[in-house]
């Protein structure tokens, strides 16, 4: 549910308020409708406010609120991927992890209990700094921005699972994004590894 009001402009602009979403599963409209190359699975709930210019809509797009998401699945090739290219920046591979089955395929779904963020959009860019996602035994915690146009991400994220701890820069877009590890914390690495054996499957 929502209040719409449209301006008669020049620009056109159209306001969104007291926005309240619950429950609505977000597979078959980011995944079967919209077809966006990356996505999570799961039912989403949303409270927020947001304005947009016509007809620019998502460039133009500011606002703010806060969402939940989950039990469900990061679906898409990208993260996967980037994933994979964390773990051979680091010792985790040689150390842990079988190379061949550390790094999950381009469609494997990362399954996760929850994603909860507030977040703030201004000109079509959304920003964060409390995302937190938890899949099982482990937690990441998350601030940065995501482009809405384009996917653009530039993050700080940090990857706990027990007495261990990634942390890592999140960059890049739709089709070549990246994570750097900027700091390796590994006490237990036989948890480590079957924490990840556990989010990839």
């Amino acid at each position: 549910t929502f209040r719409l009001t449209v301006g008669p402009g020049p620009p056109r602009v159209v306001t969104l308020r007291d926005i309240t979403v619950k429950g609505m599963q977000l597979e078959p409209v980011l995944v079967d409708y919209l077809c966006q190359r990356n996505a999570v699975t799961g039912p989403l709930d949303l409270t927020g406010q947001s304005s947009l210019r016509l007809p620019g809509m998502l460039p133009t797009m500011s606002g703010s609120g806060r969402l939940s998401v989950g039990p469900g699945r990061v679906v898409g090739p990208d993260l996967p991927s980037a994933l994979g290219q964390a773990l051979a920046l680091t010792d985790l591979v040689s150390a842990t992890l079988d190379p061949k089955a550390a790094r999950p395929g381009p469609g494997s779904p990362l399954n996760f209990d929850s994603i909860t963020a507030s977040y703030t959009i201004a000109d079509g860019v959304a920003h964060t700094d409390d995302l937190v996602y938890v899949a099982r035994d482990i937690r990441v915690t998350g601030s940065g921005s995501y482009a809405l146009t384009d996917g653009r991400t530039a993050m700080d994220v940090t990857v706990t699972q027990g007495s261990n701890r990634v942390k890592a820069r999140l960059t890049g877009a739709a089709g070549a994004l990246s994570i750097v590890p900027t700091d390796v914390r590994v006490k237990e690495p036989k948890d480590l590894r079957k924490a990840l054996d556990r989010l990839l499957r």
